[in-house]
């Protein structure tokens, strides 16, 4: 072989490194170098008769017994009280938002959606005002609401839009 084959070959192999080198580094930067991925979560509002007084707070139940508790601090003003909804915990959590009395039957709240980071869940939800003018019945309601999704052991924030 002679000397210019050899630094031929040595440039050639070179090069390739230096093209490996590139398309690793392209490929870590586009599986992870930007934002950090959010996914909306599905979520289904939990049926069953909340009707009563709750704590004012948010909810997060990942256990039967952490629901039941959640359950037994409301006061229901139904009669009979009615049975604890039943949630499947091996694929759900629970979450839950209670604003407190209101003065109208035209107040409302909802939970809007969720999502799901690496390091938390979000769940969003909001209080429907009545707008102004609106003839709206004179009871006073309790906002409250439950919904399920998907199961996590991840922290549960809140946050209230508008």
């Amino acid at each position: 072989m002679t000397l210019s084959r050899s630094i031929g070959r040595r440039a050639l192999g070179g090069a390739r490194l230096a093209l490996i080198a590139v398309l690793l580094c392209a490929s870590i930067v586009g599986c992870g170098g930007g934002e950090p991925e959010v996914v909306a979560l599905p979520l289904a509002p939990l049926p069953g008769d909340f009707f009563g007084e709750w704590p004012v707070q948010t909810y997060v139940a990942r256990t039967p017994s952490e629901w039941q508790q959640i359950w037994d601090a409301h006061t229901s003003l139904a009669f009979p009280p009615p049975a604890i909804p039943i949630v499947d915990f091996g694929m759900s959590t629970v979450v839950g938002v209670a604003l407190g009395f209101r003065p109208s039957g035209c107040n409302a709240m909802q939970i809007v959606g969720a999502t799901d980071s690496a390091s938390e869940v979000l769940v969003q939800f909001r209080e429907l005002l009545p707008p102004p003018g609106v003839g709206c019945a004179g009871v006073v309601v309790f906002l409250v609401q439950f919904a399920t999704i998907p199961k996590t052991d991840k922290p549960v924030k809140f946050i209230q839009i508008p």
